[in-house]
């Protein structure tokens, strides 16, 4: 779990990069297998977060460009 901040002061747009590569396999206590989150997921459920919050538009990299567009 991981818990990002801004301050109440903060007057400017927070912006955070996320590079995820690869996937997170879970398991529960007793070893049975429960999830993967992956890349793809994670971009989607940002999309939907932004979305859902009206936070949005989110900035995805173009990895095959080198360049960033706004979703």
């Amino acid at each position: 779990m991981h818990t990002f901040y801004a301050p109440e002061t903060n007057t400017e747009d927070t912006v955070v990069l996320f590079i995820v590569n690869g996937a997170n396999v879970s398991f529960t206590d007793d070893g049975q297998f429960h999830s993967v989150l992956d890349a793809i997921t994670v971009q989607k459920l940002t999309e939907q977060m932004c979305t859902g919050t009206g936070t949005g538009p989110h900035q995805v990299p173009d990895r095959w460009h080198g360049e960033v567009r706004a979703e």
